[in-house]
């Protein structure tokens, strides 16, 4: 692991379009290859969240993924968000080089079309690139949800 990231530029359109947070920590998973990175983003209203939201995150030059916040804490405008990095891409290869302090660049957030409904039973099925879009979702959940599923792993 390196000990310093290496930011690339940004050019004049992507500074115009972009927004800046700051990653407070990084936390690789080890073997699982799930990288959990906790962010501040003190311009976004965490409060008015009802559908589980997705972050446009820059992770190189014109290169961005769609992260969904894991967990969240309105109060102080922070977020976790797991990124599965046992595959070789523009993402994995990015939050493999992160440290805490750096910028967090990101274009905006956006929620997803999935509203959760006191009384919904939610069955989750998927793989560990899933993993944040389900937290998210089970933090929205009222306390008479019923939540279920199965998350696939490919290093327990």
């Amino acid at each position: 692991m390196e000990t310093a990231t290496i930011q690339p530029q940004r050019s004049f359109l992507e500074k115009a379009i972009t927004r800046q947070g700051t990653v407070l920590a990084v936390h690789h998973w080890k073997p699982a290859g799930i990288c959990e990175i906790e962010i501040q983003l003190p311009r976004v209203n965490m409060a008015s969240w009802t559908t589980p939201p997705h972050i446009k995150t820059r992770v190189a030059p014109f290169t961005y993924r769609d992260y969904t916040p894991a967990k969240w804490n309105s109060k102080y405008g922070t977020c976790s968000i797991f990124i599965d990095t046992d595959h070789e891409g523009a993402g994995s290869n990015w939050a493999q080089h992160l440290n805490a302090n750096d910028p967090f660049f990101y274009v905006g957030v956006d929620g997803t079309r999935q509203k959760v409904r006191d009384g919904d039973h939610l069955v989750f099925l998927g793989d560990q690139s899933a993993m944040g879009h389900f937290s998210g979702l089970q933090q929205l959940a009222a306390p008479g949800n019923w939540i279920s599923g199965v998350l696939h792993i490919t290093n327990p």
